[in-house]
């Protein structure tokens, strides 16, 4: 049974980190100027109109001939020193990933370069929201259903503003616990992605229940297998929409 729990709780942690993941933005730093020192571009502007997360990507374009990337600290940030920086990068075409909050700088190190303004710092908000941790959504310690957050009344609010669709007839032979669980983490997704998202924990759901309650034979293993099928089929669909339906926050910043 402690096998079931556990595959349970790690299946919605890969649910969530497939979502936070299909919804990370990808930067082009300088937007269609690139990573350059022509045109006197401003990418302490550039980098303020922005709203960094962790999971987002950075990406330089820029001429290897003439160019390249230094991440450094924040005195050599300052000072322009290249002396001995955190990592290079030098092909041209560097996607970074952000993985932590807080400052991220970067300069080009060719001589002269950081002087005439090529540097940038990525700042990601240490108070910025998030996907919910893994202890925040289940703790379960019995065999009945796991605890959950319950959502507060503004947390709620994408499920009352899909009356009449499918999450709300769904709802009325939805245990209560699965559907405080899919309303504490549709707290964190756009209302495009509420709908899926609750779908997949449904089909997660359904397939734990029939193990704990009706003894089925499925085995935690075949429940993984399934949920990582629904899970890889939904990363799809969200990257097809990405592709063909960009939203107009997001069109300019991103690359195809």
């Amino acid at each position: 049974m402690a096998l079931v729990e556990r595959a349970f709780v790690l299946l919605m942690v890969m649910a969530v980190a497939v979502v936070h993941v299909s919804n990370a933005a990808v930067y082009k730093v300088g937007d269609s100027a690139g990573w350059t020192t022509i045109g006197n571009i401003n990418y302490k502007q550039w980098a303020a109109t922005k709203t960094f997360k962790v999971g987002d990507i950075i990406h330089f374009q820029y001429n290897a001939q003439f160019h390249n990337v230094m991440r450094v600290t924040h005195a050599m940030y300052k000072s322009c020193n290249t002396s001995a920086p955190l990592a290079t990068y030098t092909t041209g075409n560097d996607s970074i990933t952000i993985t932590t909050r807080g400052h991220h700088f970067y300069f080009c190190g060719v001589p002269g370069h950081c002087q005439a303004g090529q540097k940038v710092d990525i700042n990601v908000p240490r108070n910025i929201s998030s996907a919910p941790t893994p202890s925040a959504l289940v703790s379960p310690k019995s065999p009945s259903a796991p605890t959950v957050l319950a959502p507060s009344p503004n947390k709620a609010a994408p499920l009352n503003a899909l009356k009449g669709g499918k999450v709300q007839k769904m709802a009325n032979s939805v245990d209560k616990d699965f559907f405080d669980l899919a309303s504490s983490v549709a707290s964190v997704l756009a209302h495009p992605e509420f709908e899926r998202w609750t779908m997949i924990c449904w089909a997660i759901w359904n397939s734990r229940n029939r193990y704990v309650f009706d003894a089925a034979q499925d085995h935690p293993s075949k429940i993984l297998e399934s949920a990582s099928t629904i899970l890889h089929d939904y990363r799809e669909l969200r990257v097809h929409d990405v592709r063909h339906y960009p939203g107009p926050a997001s069109e300019e910043s991103r690359i195809n």
